[in-house]
């Protein structure tokens, strides 16, 4: 039977639903959409019930996420308290649609059966492992089946077991684990991920079998040799800090290299929910929502984080097509051994008496279990998402003190609307890049002091006057940063911090600021710009051609004017010449010569009184 919260914890049965095969189909168009439920105490069967109105999750009763076709893979895990010997385990798979929910098998799994030589005893201090196949029932057709691993966590006392349990737990743990890996050979998914990692410390770890390798290398470059074949990559920077930088290096180099590629690049960067951590909310019990991540302010201990959120952002919009980039901001994971937690399971297993509580306990706490922030993973891997930040928390509203009361309880002792629309930006006025200088007070603090007098004299970079400056520069806050205007515009700055750069003229940050901008380039005109240019051209060079054509029409014309004009002349002077040749030249040319022969001071008074004196006519 089900463990009550008032009863005496014996141990935890972990129920791992990992597939069902064989279902029927329930929808005429489209795949089912089927969830498990597991339970501890009997189910009713009956074939419909309203959509949403499944009984409520509790100690004895719980279901899966939803997942299509009808051979679902669901590889979730499900924790049951056990208070006392339970007698069977309880399955049913329901198609999920509007409306109605649909029944599509269910089974029953004896856990007191001497068939199974009491290998699924709960009553005992030993703890076991075992994976099960389920046959499941159908009104309509009677083949189907699900495959569970079930493991009890014992509640034994320390040293019971002695080193026997210990080598029988780790012989089971291993054949469960062959079986499982059994059961993916015999059950593959067509079409499926084939998933690839890279871990921090691999001595000791066992690859997990849907894993298909794990990645060694001894470079940047070598692990970007590995990561341009990979369709999806999923960076975690929630754990290690160090990976900040690698993830970021890692998106710069895909980026870099991306038109190379003859395959597009999913790029998810796994990050915290501490980037939001000192966000003003617009309205005291409005819950912030991923429209506004352009208002996000980070803790002072995870502005790195920011930082490369924002890059990774700005980096995903340079080739769309290509290369997309997703940020998740998760909460703390649990539910798969995760060590966020590990300090207060650990007190409770223990029965302390008390558990620590750091500070009083009313601050939220943003969860998502580890299955569930996966299934968002896969969502984003296998969908081209419009969004391109996502919150992966639940719904739940805890507290710290809540959830330390609740872990208490189930294992220790018993003690008790949305923004107005801006008008648009006018993108011609806002800059490409944004850069950010960061910088301690303590070198600003020596920055000042080492100016010169002559420098600060009648300035307010004097010391009195720089501290009430900064005094009243931090008591603004983040808010009054010109840089945040430009993340409400989609223009993210990137933060650079000055304080380690002891190199001349700063030249280390304006490398580091040439490398983002990228070398300098002038933009050519739009295609209308450039289709408008050409229109242009050939207007002005047919003007051209005709009037090419008119001048040399209206050269012929003159030149034809000109030669009958020529032809005119040349007619009505004929008489003329004649006249002139044959009375007035004779004469003229005898005077002229007998001119040249006397040679007279006055030539003309010469010519004259010849012509006078031997004029025919006289």
């Amino acid at each position: 039977m089900a463990a009550s919260s008032s009863q005496r914890l014996k141990g935890i049965l972990s129920v791992t639903v990992l597939k069902a095969n064989n279902l029927i189909k329930s929808d005429l168009f489209g795949e089912n959409d089927c969830y498990a439920i597991i339970s501890l105490e009997p189910l009713t069967n009956q074939s419909k019930v309203k959509a949403g109105k499944q009984t409520q999750q509790t100690e004895t009763y719980q279901k899966t996420q939803i997942h299509d076709g009808c051979h679902p893979i669901f590889n979730e895990k499900l924790l049951f308290p056990v208070a006392q010997e339970l007698e069977a385990l309880y399955v049913q798979v329901w198609d999920s649609d509007i409306g109605k929910d649909d029944l599509l098998a269910y089974g029953t799994l004896n856990l007191l059966d001497d068939d199974q030589g009491g290998q699924f005893n709960t009553n005992t201090n030993k703890e076991w492992l075992h994976t099960v196949t389920i046959p499941m029932i159908n009104e309509k057709r009677g083949d189907g089946e699900i495959f569970c691993r079930l493991k009890i966590f014992a509640r034994a006392k320390p040293g019971a077991t002695g080193e026997t349990v210990e080598e029988e737990e780790a012989l089971e743990e291993e054949q469960a684990e062959e079986k499982q890996k059994k059961l993916y050979d015999e059950h593959p998914i067509d079409d499926g991920w084939k998933v690839s990692g890279t871990i921090k410390n691999s001595q000791g770890y066992k690859r997990p079998p849907f894993v298909q390798e794990i990645i060694q290398y001894k470079d940047r470059n070598q692990l970007g040799d590995y990561l341009k074949e990979m369709s999806v990559i999923i960076y975690d920077i929630t754990q290690d800090p160090e990976q900040i930088d690698e993830a970021v290096w890692t998106c710069q180099k895909l980026e870099s290299i991306i038109n190379e590629l003859d395959h597009p690049i999913t790029f998810i960067l796994l990050s915290t929910v501490m980037t939001w951590a000192k966000t003003q909310p617009n309205e005291d019990e409005v819950p912030f929502s991923e429209d506004e991540f352009r208002r996000r302010r980070a803790h002072p201990n995870f502005k790195e984080h920011h930082s490369a959120e924002k890059l990774i952002t700005k980096l995903g919009l340079t080739n769309k097509k290509k290369l997309t980039t997703y940020i998740v901001a998760t909460g703390l994971t649990y539910g798969m051994e995760e060590n966020v937690f590990h300090y207060m399971f650990k007190s409770a297993w223990h029965n302390a008496s008390e558990l620590q509580v750091f500070g009083k306990g009313g601050n939220f706490l943003p969860t998502i279990h580890v299955i569930d922030l996966a299934a968002v993973l896969q969502n984003l891997a296998d969908r081209q998402l419009k969004t391109r930040y996502v919150v992966a928390t639940d719904t739940s509203k805890d507290t710290l003190i809540r959830i330390t009361r609740k872990v208490s309880q189930t294992l220790g002792m018993e003690e008790e609307d949305a923004e107005d629309k801006k008008p648009p930006v006018n993108e011609r006025i806002i800059p490409e890049h944004v850069i950010i200088l960061d910088a301690s007070n303590e070198f600003l603090r020596q920055r000042i002091m080492h100016l010169p007098e002559k420098v600060v004299a009648g300035t307010h970079n004097t010391e009195l006057e720089f501290k009430r400056r900064l005094k009243i520069y931090n008591e603004l806050g983040d808010d009054s940063h010109p840089g945040k205007f430009f993340e409400d515009v989609d223009r993210p700055g990137e933060t650079i911090k000055i304080d380690d750069d002891r190199s001349i003229n700063h030249r280390n940050i304006v490398e580091k600021i040439m490398e983002r901008v990228k070398e300098p380039h002038n933009y050519g005109p739009t295609p209308e710009e450039q289709e408008h240019t050409k229109q242009r051209e050939r207007d002005e060079q047919e003007a051209a051609n005709d009037r090419m054509k008119k001048q040399k029409e209206w050269t012929a014309k003159l030149e034809q004017i000109k030669r009958e004009e020529f032809e005119m002349l040349d007619a009505q002077s004929t008489p003329l010449r004649n006249y002139l040749m044959a009375h007035v030249m004779p004469t003229l040319t005898k005077a002229l010569i007998e001119c040249c022969q006397v040679r007279p001071e006055d030539p003309v008074d010469f010519v004259a009184e010849y012509l006078f004196k031997n004029n025919p006519q006289v």
